[in-house]
């Protein structure tokens, strides 16, 4: 959601809504004014995190990787770590997503070739 533009990423969150929070972890957001900022914050640092998000003592860290290694192109996916929070802590975040950026950029790099082989 973070590399969508502001309206799309929004419009993904209202159709999916926040109606079933007791199915989401702890720190879930539950209205669009939470989640509005986590957006933001995703944004500026460049990669998002999910502490307590999907499930109670679990965190995660998340970049995109890109459909090919030409600046800007389209998003594929993401790919992400996660684990128990004693784990993967906010010290490691930077850490991971410099890990998670590395084999992104090796994903790009092949992805074209999975494409064409299709």
């Amino acid at each position: 959601l973070g590399t969508l533009p502001e309206e799309e990423a929004l419009a993904i969150v209202y159709s999916r809504g926040f109606d079933a929070p007791h199915k989401l972890g702890p720190n879930s957001a539950h209205c669009i004014d939470e989640f509005r900022p986590r957006l933001a914050e995703t944004r500026q640092r460049g990669f998002a995190t999910s502490v307590e998000e999907g499930e109670a003592g679990t965190a995660a860290v998340a970049v995109p990787f890109r459909a090919s290694s030409v600046y800007n192109a389209p998003v594929a996916g993401t790919i992400s770590v996660a684990g128990p929070l004693i784990r993967i802590t906010p010290d490691r975040w930077h850490e991971l997503a410099d890990a998670l950026n590395g084999a992104a950029t090796e994903l790009a790099q092949i992805w074209p070739a999975r494409a064409r082989a299709r």
